[in-house]
């Protein structure tokens, strides 16, 4: 439930394992839930480790194949993904997008600079039908499906962490500084001029993931910088 609710395990996860966001100094706001403000809060302050992490890779949405992989606006990741994905052109796998993916776990993970990536899936009627419902059960899952992404999930983890360089990351955001705005003409330059930024690369050394659907269902649980173990009843 704690996604459903806003993401709200993952987002503890990075305020209390790899960077926090200075307090708000704005009293209508500093009594607010910690989603509320995230990201309004600066400077952002990595914690010890912060730097070990290379990349988060979320596998989120139900039993479907894995199709490809989201490079989520990281241009030079995408040629390094493309790569990865060769050897499983004949099981599907080929396609790299450089769209963001929103509502799953590794979004907190962007918003303090940690490479977070969506493998892109099968819909089946995970999104249709049983997306967060009591329906979400064994009978719903592909084991074929789930042989697949396995493979092409633990190739990922291999590549991350064994290459020579780190993936590259994309730069953390900084606070904008209010502009005086006299036309529409402006705001389209202004807006124009900051989506083509240059985005530059950061060093990583560690690899996280999260395979939701897999695991929960042969009832165990995992978390980034634990082993797998029975989930509680």
């Amino acid at each position: 439930m704690e996604r459903s609710r806003g993401i709200l395990g993952s987002l503890a996860y990075v305020d209390r394992h790899l960077a926090t966001r200075a307090p708000s100094n704005d009293p209508a706001l500093a009594n607010l839930p910690n989603n509320r403000t995230w990201r309004s809060r600066w400077p952002i302050q990595p914690r010890p480790g912060y730097r070990d992490l290379v990349a988060y890779f979320n596998l989120d949405n139900g039993s479907g194949k894995i199709r490809g992989i989201n490079a989520e606006g990281n241009v030079a990741a995408a040629p390094i993904f493309q790569e990865w994905l060769a050897p499983f052109a004949s099981m599907g796998a080929t396609t790299v997008s450089l769209r963001n993916s929103g509502g799953t776990d590794h979004v907190y993970m962007q918003t303090v600079g940690v490479p977070g990536y969506q493998f892109i899936q099968d819909p089946l009627d995970y999104s249709a039908r049983i997306h967060h419902t009591s329906i979400d059960s064994y009978d719903h899952l592909k084991a074929e499906d789930l042989r697949q992404a396995a493979v092409i999930l633990a190739s990922f983890l291999l590549n991350a962490a064994n290459r020579d360089a780190p993936l590259p990351r994309m730069p953390l955001r900084r606070p904008s500084r209010p502009r005086p705005i006299r036309s529409n003409i402006r705001r389209q330059i202004e807006v124009t001029s900051f989506r083509g930024a240059h985005r530059a690369n950061r060093e990583p050394r560690r690899v996280a993931y999260r395979l939701e659907t897999s695991f929960k269902a042969l009832g165990r649980s995992w978390l980034p910088g634990s082993s797998l173990r029975s989930a509680p009843e």
